[in-house]
């Protein structure tokens, strides 16, 4: 079965109050080069995915913001989590070239080499980590222990027969972060104000995508 998420790029406007939240979300992207804004964007999108899980429409409040910046750093926590064998290895390769380097340049150039394997690598477990945002987006969204969202394999047993709609998705949120860059040729300000679209359609798109699965039992979390 495949879905359609083109209602996912409308229904920011559908909102009776979406201005003021398109406005309270440009905020946000605004500090987000300060590190405050990033567990707030996350958490609504979270927020987004969880009041889709519950059959909700339109954009959810921007109240409770404890709870957002739980759900944010959550999802944060997990990601680095996830991120931590690239980061080890790369330090890993790093000192070691360092170490090398100074011994022998001849050999410190040999073992920069080794580098381009470790791209190539580093670029397929970035699209695993990608391919694993909705399970990630679900368990959080579902308040389940965060120790499930490590639970791959159970999760690629849907991604067989689901690939076809997680794709979708992905590209939907590209085609969305797209719109970002295209702010940046209207107006500097209006790039932010699209970072802050984009993170509304990539919460509903994914919450549409979850929310399908939930009620056909896919998930469980």
């Amino acid at each position: 079965m495949t879905m359609s998420f083109e209602k996912s790029f409308g229904f920011v406007f559908k909102d009776p109050n979406w201005v003021k939240k398109l406005v309270i979300g440009t905020v946000f992207v605004l500090l987000t080069p300060f590190l405050i804004g990033i567990p707030f964007m996350s958490g609504y999108m979270i927020r987004i995915i969880r009041q889709r899980l519950q059959g909700k429409e339109g954009l959810p409040e921007w109240d409770d913001m404890g709870s957002l910046f739980v759900d944010g750093m959550k999802t944060l926590f997990i990601g680095l989590v996830y991120a931590l064998p690239v980061v080890v290895v790369a330090f890993g390769l790093a000192i070691l070239m360092f170490i090398v380097g100074e011994v022998d340049s001849d050999a410190g150039a040999f073992m920069g080499l080794l580098f381009l394997p470790f791209q190539g690598l580093s670029m397929l477990y970035s699209l695993f980590i990608i391919l694993m945002h909705p399970h990630i987006y679900y368990v959080i969204a579902t308040d389940a222990p965060l120790s499930q969202a490590f639970h791959v394999r159970k999760y690629f047993q849907v991604l067989k027969v689901e690939w076809s709609n997680v794709l979708i998705a992905l590209l939907m949120v590209w085609l969305a972060g797209a719109l970002a860059w295209f702010g940046i040729f209207v107006f500097i300000i209006g790039f932010f104000i699209a970072l802050a679209y984009v993170n509304m359609v990539t919460g509903d798109v994914y919450g549409r995508l979850l929310q399908d699965w939930k009620s056909r039992g896919l998930l469980t979390a």
